[in-house]
């Protein structure tokens, strides 16, 4: 008796629960990655006040060089985060055999999905926009974007993960 791929290796299947899951990783990321964008700030201007640290010009030079390589090197992990979920979940889809009552259910559960990025849109247009994070926000312009359009985001990878459903059907 054989056994399908994902059961033997325990993979799990390809679902609308990871859209969700990216819909509270990518807000939680950001959150992260500004909220330590602004301690790394304070910091260099913290070590730039100090008269014997800011005498030494290689330490002045190591911390403005991190605060400044940090907004670069955070930016992109969004977009490759949000490829890397469509196709492991195309990819898992992919092994599971469904009905047509899963394009009803999918169709149901991508509204609700839209309109719970609409929700993290509205928050996250809440916290960008407050006067002491909106400077650091704007480093960030491949992330804030694609947080401000979280909902096209998030119907794309609906639509991939129906399709990819509906034409694995029985």
């Amino acid at each position: 008796m054989e056994r399908p791929i994902s059961k033997m290796f325990g993979f799990k299947k390809g679902n609308f629960a990871d859209v969700g899951f990216f819909i509270a990783l990518s807000l939680t990321f950001m959150f992260l990655v500004v909220m330590v964008y602004i301690l790394l700030s304070r910091f260099n201007s913290t070590i730039a006040s100090i008269p014997m640290i800011n005498s030494t010009l290689e330490a002045t030079s190591i911390s403005n060089t991190l605060v400044g390589s940090y907004p670069k090197a955070f930016d992109y992990i969004m977009p490759l985060i949000y490829v890397f979920f469509i196709a492991f979940t195309v990819w898992s889809a992919g092994l599971v055999e469904s009905t047509n009552k899963f394009f009803v259910i999918g169709v149901v559960v991508t509204f609700l999905l839209t309109m719970f990025s609409l929700m993290i849109e509205n928050l996250w247009d809440e916290f960008k926009n407050n006067v002491n994070i909106l400077s650091y926000i704007n480093d960030f312009p491949i992330t804030s974007f694609m947080l401000d359009y979280l909902r096209y985001f998030v119907l794309f990878f609906c639509f991939i993960i129906l399709i990819m459903l509906y034409s694995r059907r029985d």
